[in-house]
Parts: structure tokens; sequence; C-alpha cells
């Protein structure tokens, strides 16, 4: 699992969530653009992804993620508060798998993530 997200709090509580499934290995980065490198390097079964990102904010890295081959067939789930899901590029709220609005609770954030990898890439 990879999770974009660049507050240390919400790093910490995804890190938990993600010792305690049996077998879950998490990779995190702060930024969209660290998310794509990280992508592109590891091809991680699914990327959890704020939208709310320093410089590139996370729909923008889900629209490129999405267009690259290699990382094209990836589930993306948006983690987000921000209910306006991408209000700046049409189109950017179906690039994503699935949306987790936080606060959420366990169920609502690891049902998804179960479905996404149960479908495979």
């Amino acid at each position: 699992i990879l999770y974009v997200e660049d507050d240390p709090g919400n790093r910490r509580l995804m890190r938990a969530i993600v010792d305690a499934q049996n077998g879950w290995q998490l990779l995190m980065a702060e930024t969209g653009e660290a998310g794509i490198r990280l992508a592109r390097e590891h091809v991680p079964d699914i990327i959890l992804m704020d939208i709310n990102l320093p410089g590139m904010s996370g729909c923008e890295a889900c629209e490129v993620l999405k267009r690259d081959p290699l990382t094209a067939r990836i589930p993306i789930l948006a983690v987000t508060a921000n209910r306006m899901l991408c209000p700046d590029a049409e189109g950017s709220r179906m690039q994503f798998d699935a949306i987790v609005l936080k606060p959420f609770t366990w169920a609502e954030l690891i049902n998804p993530i179960i479905h996404a990898l149960s479908r495979g890439k």
C-alpha cells in the first residue's frame, strides 16, 4: 500500500491501521510528486491519496498515475476531508476507484481497501 499524505498525524494513524493487518506493508510519501515516484518504483497493489497536498494536488497526481501505463491499473482511493473532491479538474472524480472521507471509521477505510485488493491490478 502506498499512502500519499502530508499530515504527520494522519500518517501515524495509517501506519497503526496497516500494521494491525496481517501481511500488509506500507510505503508513504508526503507530496504528490514523491507519490508518483514511489508508485513507479514499487508498483504498489493500491494507492491511498490525500487531495490537499503541497505542490501537486492528489487529483493531479491521480491523473498522472492513471495516464502512465506502468501505474494506470493500480486502484487509487481518495482519502480526504475535502467533500469537493477535485473542483479544478473536470472528470477527476472518476479517476478514483473509491472515496474515503475523513474522519473515517476502521470499516469505512478497510472495506474499500480489501475490495480494491481483491480485484487485483
